[in-house]
């Protein structure tokens, strides 16, 4: 669970993922379509938290974890800080965005260039 300040840094605007995917196969194709339902057809940006949960479970480095009292949830679905409440749960207090998007970016580039070599080789047979 990410504090909202935390989940703001993957905050990615809709241009950076044009300019990235064009052309370039399924996983961009993925995060293109993200922006073609109704849903967020209208934004400009969205914030891709999945994308760093994933990330910084497979590497900690680039999240700090912290334990806080647990909010109160209400009855209409809103959350209300409890700070005497004795049940505490883990929430991110940072992460490396930057770090996160690099190395998310580098392995789809990797991915892509696989593919492309399987490609080639496969018109080669």
């Amino acid at each position: 669970m990410p504090a909202r300040s935390v989940s703001e840094e993957m905050y990615i605007e809709r241009s950076v993922i044009r300019k990235r995917r064009d052309g370039l196969g399924p996983v961009y194709d993925y995060l293109g379509s993200l922006w073609e339902s109704e849903r967020f057809k209208d934004r400009q940006g969205k914030t891709l938290w999945g994308l760093a949960l994933i990330h910084v479970m497979i590497d900690l480095g680039h999240g700090k974890r912290v334990s806080v009292p647990a909010p109160m949830v209400k009855d209409d679905g809103n959350t209300q800080d409890f700070l005497a409440n004795p049940r505490e749960v883990e929430v991110y207090a940072s992460i490396d965005a930057n770090e996160i998007y690099s190395s998310f970016w580098a392995a789809v580039k990797k991915y892509q260039d696989k593919k492309k070599v399987e490609h080639a080789s496969s018109r080669v047979e």
